[in-house]
């Protein structure tokens, strides 16, 4: 036994070995002094992401975008909802080829008059010439862009068609004025009418347009740009209508032919105006989905075959009153039978 003042055994020492004490940490260095302004460095720009494939042309770049016109909200109704700008009625494609064949046919019968009879007048047969010229282009590139759609062909033809309807509704500014003031030393009142008539038209594609719920089924264009076309043709319509009306007014030759113009614009102005009605209400949203119940008209023959059939008729009308206004114009009163040579 131990006694408490026995001496203590030396411990036995740690297998572990001690922990060694930390190394001081080395001071930092002070930062460099900075340089001038002018020679401060300045970091190389991040390098710039991979390349990468280029995006395709969309097909698209006309069709029902959803424009934002900035402070004119309360002038331009809203975009309707998405909907097929494309008749796919085979009717109306025939129809449109039968628009083609018959204004190239009065294109070529007005330039034949002009050619054998040399007194006829020169501005009512090279405007209205043109008009019937640019007229069958448009119904001719509309067919080709319906029945080719969707397609870079169906694009093309498509925009074609609007250039065309463009150009034929300038040529119905010289028309107008060629019926209302057939005088060629009356270039005042020439000048009068061809400004009048520029700014009718100029009212109804940028104005009257904003207001109209229907659009022409144009392929690959957007809704606002097939009103305003819509809107050009009415000011076109409007324009002949006033210059027929002029004529008839006025004392000189020419009276029936431009009543007889006048009455098929009359007749293409209220068919128009029902076709606006229809157009609406026989919008498709999609071409495998269902006949829109509450279109009056059957899906064979629809509301753009309708207008198509009533644009002949008011052209066989419209081509009469201009052969009897050349007519007048070279002091023939009435109209000048053709016989071809």
């Amino acid at each position: 036994m131990s006694t408490p003042f026995q001496k203590k055994s030396p411990e036995t020492p740690s297998p572990h070995p001690p922990i060694p004490a930390p190394h001081p940490r080395p001071p930092t260095p002070p930062p460099p002094p900075s340089l001038p302004t002018s020679r401060r460095h300045h970091p190389s720009p991040p390098p710039s992401p991979p390349p990468t494939a280029p995006t395709p042309f969309p097909l698209n770049f006309l069709v029902r975008t959803p424009l934002v016109w900035r402070g004119t909200a309360s002038l331009r109704p809203p975009l309707a909802s998405p909907a097929m700008a494309v008749d796919l009625t085979p009717a109306f494609h025939v129809a449109l080829y039968l628009v083609f064949l018959e204004s190239l046919l009065f294109f070529a019968v007005i330039m034949q008059t002009k050619s054998v009879e040399p007194g006829t007048h020169s501005g009512v047969a090279r405007y209205f010439g043109l008009v019937f010229l640019f007229q069958a282009l448009a119904s001719l590139f509309l067919a080709l862009g319906e029945q080719l759609y969707k397609g870079y062909f169906s694009l093309y033809f498509s925009v074609m068609a609007a250039i065309c309807i463009v150009i034929a509704v300038c040529f119905c500014v010289p028309a107008a004025t060629a019926v209302a003031v057939p005088e060629p030393n009356n270039q005042c009142l020439q000048a009068t009418v061809f400004i009048a008539s520029v700014l009718a038209i100029l009212l109804t594609t940028f104005a009257v347009s904003g207001h109209l719920l229907a659009a022409p089924d144009i392929p690959y264009l957007n809704l606002f740009l097939r009103r305003e076309l819509l809107g050009a043709i009415g000011g076109a319509f409007l324009v002949l209508a006033a210059a027929s009306t002029i004529r008839m007014l006025r004392q000189l030759k020419g009276g029936k032919g431009a009543f007889i113009l006048l009455a098929g614009l009359a007749l293409i102005t209220a068919f128009g105006i029902l076709w606006t009605r229809l157009e609406p209400l026989c919008k498709q949203t999609g071409a495998g989905e269902p006949w829109p119940p509450a279109c009056p008209m059957p899906a064979t023959f629809d509301h753009n075959f309708m207008i198509a059939v009533l644009i002949m008729i008011a052209n066989v009308l419209a081509a009469e009153g201009i052969l009897r206004l050349m007519a007048a114009g070279s002091g023939v009163v009435g109209y000048v039978e053709i016989i071809p040579v």
